[in-house]
């Protein structure tokens, strides 16, 4: 997920969350899991004092041919409105566009399997500087 920059466990039900922001600012929030059933869904919330506030769901949902299809529920509410959400959207910063884009590198990274997974992420890590 290439907009998460860490994500911290805190104890079995919180995580602390720090993410690329607009504008190359931060944003953090603390989420408790609301369920968690092994290859099914995982839901969450943010906790009161989250710069946004956000709810979802991931379900893991089998298909005919044996593959599994990933349902995303998201929704946030970002401090500063509509107004805030359209302009992140406008510079392609929006949550659900940063969904869409990490659902996207997921799906290619699991098509191409775990070598070349591996082979990629050493290749990023070796471009920060």
């Amino acid at each position: 997920m290439k907009h998460v920059e860490t994500v911290e466990e805190i104890d079995n039900l919180r995580t602390r969350w720090v993410v690329k922001g607009p504008a190359g600012s931060e944003v953090e929030w603390t989420a408790k899991i609301l369920a968690d059933r092994e290859n099914q869904v995982i839901s969450w919330e943010s906790l009161p004092g989250a710069e946004v506030q956000n709810a979802g769901s991931v379900w893991f949902e089998p298909t005919e041919d044996g593959n599994t299809k990933l349902r995303v529920i998201l929704e946030y509410y970002p401090p500063t409105g509509r107004l805030g959400q359209a302009v992140a959207k406008l510079f392609g910063e929006a949550p659900d566009q940063q969904l869409a884009e990490d659902l996207q590198r997921l799906k290619g990274a699991l098509e191409v399997g775990p070598a070349a997974i591996a082979t990629n992420a050493t290749a990023a890590a070796g471009n920060r500087t």
